[in-house]
């Protein structure tokens, strides 16, 4: 096992540890309601059958079409993108956030954080000419951007819905 597969692991662990030390001492849960856990159910039926119609596309061409990605980076990629479609399914549809949450700066700074520290790494990645390798891209590189894309698109999606609850409320 490489120092780099070790260090995701070990940093997948940490993570996951956090997240439930703060989802068991949240005290208040968050509450949807009928209507927003029907959206959600939607929302995760498209998202899987994006994640199956890439999957079965990246089968189907990855023999065919040579491609300058890894293929662990091509999956990663696959997954991201259906979490984007769930994401912004759930932001429109106002199923994102529990029907008595009302704290988003919270989360837009993490967010923002996320987006500011893969986008840090892609630079750095690039400034140092390691984002290819042999002209493929790798996963241990490419990563960053990949998550870089995904924080910018949810930030954005967030933003935008904002933007046009606000206006929607002025008419």
């Amino acid at each position: 096992m490489s120092s780099y597969q070790i260090g995701l692991l070990f940093g997948f662990t940490i993570g996951l540890i956090v997240t439930l030390i703060f989802a068991i001492k949240q005290k208040k849960r968050t509450e949807y309601d009928e209507r927003q856990m029907s959206i959600r159910g939607r929302g995760y039926c498209y998202a899987f059958i994006t994640m199956t119609a890439l999957g079965f596309t990246y089968a189907y061409i990855q023999e065919e079409i040579p491609l300058p990605v890894s293929p662990g980076l091509v999956i990663i990629i696959i997954l991201f993108l259906s979490g984007t479609v769930l994401n912004a399914y759930l932001i429109f549809h106002d199923a994102y956030w529990g029907y008595k949450y009302t704290n988003f700066v919270k989360y837009i700074f993490i967010f923002v954080t996320l987006f500011l520290l893969n986008l840090f790494m892609t630079v750095k990645s690039v400034v140092d000419h390691k984002m290819f390798q042999n002209g493929i891209l790798g996963l241990s590189e490419g990563l960053y951007p990949v998550l870089t894309v995904f924080f910018l698109l949810l930030i954005l999606n967030i933003l935008l819905k904002m933007f046009l609850d606000k206006h929607r409320k002025d008419d």
